[in-house]
């Protein structure tokens, strides 16, 4: 752990540990006189959880499950026969674990969001809570599908679903890279 002072780039706002900047800013390439000293305004057990991007990294599962659910159901249609057969059980896989992708993101995303506002009944966040919610009735519509009529029988209707699945997770993600950056001071 880095015992040195924190400076912020005056240009680019970037915060990095003062022991690790060069002649210049690693992220615009200011001079090293752009910078200021930074005193973080997150305690720092509040602090230790933001960085920790549990969020972050979550959402990126269902993400790729929206997309390579649709992905599977096009190349098994596509290839048919016995490559067909393997696509379109990745497929009913890749669509099982959907929701639970969902329900990982979901629960990573209402702990972030507490330890960044303390409450979660700030405008964004109940947007997002919304959102996330609605992601996960159209996961577990995917699952359903794939599930109970199979595949082959609900392959154009599982895809829609997927698809409006990425529809809501770019609304998310609209709101997530504004607040990324975000938290309460204290």
């Amino acid at each position: 752990m880095d015992m040195g002072g924190k400076l912020i780039c005056k240009a680019c706002r970037l915060i990095i540990a003062e022991s690790k900047l060069g002649a210049v800013c690693p992220a615009c390439g200011v001079p090293r006189s752009a910078f200021e000293a930074y005193a973080d305004p997150v305690k720092p057990r509040r602090r230790f959880f933001i960085d920790l991007n549990l969020h972050p990294i979550s959402l990126h599962f269902p993400q790729a499950l929206s997309l390579l659910v649709p992905f599977c159901l096009g190349a098994g249609f596509i290839a048919g026969g016995q490559w067909g057969a393997r696509f379109d059980g990745a497929a009913l896989i890749l669509s099982m674990l959907f929701p639970l992708s969902v329900l990982g993101a979901f629960t990573t995303g209402v702990f972030d969001g507490s330890m960044r506002f303390k409450k979660l009944r700030a405008p964004y966040l109940v947007r997002k809570i919304f959102l996330g919610a609605s992601l996960f009735m159209l996961s577990v519509a995917a699952a359903a599908l794939a599930f109970m009529v199979g595949v082959e029988g609900a392959r154009v209707s599982i895809g829609a679903v997927c698809m409006a699945a990425v529809l809501v997770e770019i609304a998310l993600a609209q709101i997530g890279k504004s607040l990324m950056c975000a938290a309460l001071p204290g």
